[in-house]
C-alpha cells in the first residue's frame, strides 16, 4: 500500500511529466530524500509540493535563503556600448 506522500509524488509526476521531462525528474527525485537545507533546489521543490498541497504551514515553516545584491552594476557608458554592439547587423539572425 502506498503511503499519501507517495501517492502526491506518483501524481506530480504524472501531471508535469508530459511538458518537461527532465525537471519532473530532478523535482521527484529531490522530493523522495529528506530535505537539505543547505541545498536551493531541495529547498524550492519541498516548497512546491507544499504549496501545490496546499499546506501553508509547513510550506511557511522552510525559509529560504535571500539572494544578495549584484555586485557588478554597469555604467551608463557600458549600456551604450553594449546597445551599440547589438545594433550591429553582424549579430542579427538571417542578416549579413
Amino acid at each position: 500500500m502506498l503511503k499519501k506522500n507517495e501517492i502526491y509524488i506518483i501524481y506530480i509526476y504524472i501531471s508535469c511529466f508530459i511538458s518537461r521531462k527532465e525537471a519532473c525528474k530532478q523535482y521527484i527525485n529531490y522530493l523522495k530524500k529528506p530535505l537539505i537545507r543547505e541545498n536551493k533546489s531541495s529547498i524550492l521543490s519541498r516548497k512546491k509540493f507544499y504549496k501545490w498541497k496546499d499546506d501553508t504551514d509547513k510550506w511557511k515553516a522552510i525559509n529560504t535563503k535571500k539572494s544578495g545584491v549584484d555586485l557588478k552594476v554597469p555604467s551608463s557608458q557600458q549600456v551604450k556600448d553594449w546597445y551599440k554592439e547589438t545594433e550591429s547587423p553582424s549579430l542579427r539572425p538571417g542578416k549579413t
